[in-house]
């Protein structure tokens, strides 16, 4: 599962690189499943934006995994990649609409992507195998389908949510840490038996130039970004417990 800004590309980049690319299904997001009409019991191996509810769907056994990351730095981090990103498809309306931090954090719809995404990442409970049956039922295609999604995954986190976020992440047999990329990915690769590469590269970080940086936020952006990854905290703080027990097992 592939969380944005937690360097996932650089996940799915090792994982492409590792099998064979017959056994990765080309299905990214959960509305690509039926856009493309997937049958996913035709691979073994689902990588990109696709929420906990879609491992619903997929054959079995399942190795689920994910990457955690400082909820502060994330939220910079997909600032920056508004700011720097021209090619995004939202981008005119966060120059039009958000622009700024505080922007971004308010914002109605872009908003989802700071307020406790990786919280509501691994805890929106949906019946996944329905929604896909009403998007066939109904033909949607395009902006109708990706509409279903969208109202989906605009569900505010909330105790409900974090409690089954909690659960299901201590289920997982691996969970990874963006701030310790290079000893997550070592426990990861000995986990899918799959050499470890020599060079471990993040792609598509920003710049460490890039501002904003932690030390130059104000008191109100501080304070905002606390508010909006208040349960995304608590869940990364458990992740990195649950990374040290996962080494500990496995050493």
């Amino acid at each position: 599962m592939h969380i944005g800004k937690t360097g996932g590309v650089s996940v799915e980049t090792l994982l492409k690189d590792s099998f064979d690319k017959k056994l990765i299904c080309p299905s990214y997001r959960p509305f690509e499943f039926i856009e493309n009409k997937t049958r996913a019991g035709d691979y073994r191996i689902f990588i990109g934006h696709n929420p906990y509810y879609v491992s619903e769907i997929l054959p079995r056994p399942l190795l689920i995994f994910t990457f955690l990351r400082n909820p502060l730095d994330r939220t910079l981090s997909t600032y920056k990649h508004f700011l720097r990103d021209t090619t995004h498809p939202n981008r005119k309306l966060f120059m039009d609409e958000a622009n700024t931090l505080l922007g971004l954090i308010k914002h109605p719809r872009l908003g989802g992507n700071v307020n406790e995404p990786q919280t509501r990442f691994l805890g929106i409970n949906i019946d996944f195998s329905s929604l896909i049956q009403k998007a066939y039922k109904e033909k949607r295609t395009g902006k109708r389908l990706m509409g279903i999604f969208a109202k989906v995954q605009k569900q505010q986190a909330n105790d409900e949510i974090f409690s089954l976020a909690k659960q299901r992440l201590f289920k997982l047999p691996f969970i990874g840490i963006t701030e310790r990329f290079e000893e997550s990915i070592g426990l990861l690769c000995k986990l899918l038996e799959i050499d470890l590469p020599e060079d471990i590269h993040h792609l598509n970080r920003a710049p460490k130039h890039q501002s904003p940086n932690p030390k130059d936020l104000s008191a109100e952006e501080l304070e905002a970004i606390d508010q909006a990854t208040y349960y995304d905290q608590q869940l990364y703080e458990l992740g990195c417990r649950r990374l040290d027990k996962l080494i500990k097992m496995h050493s």
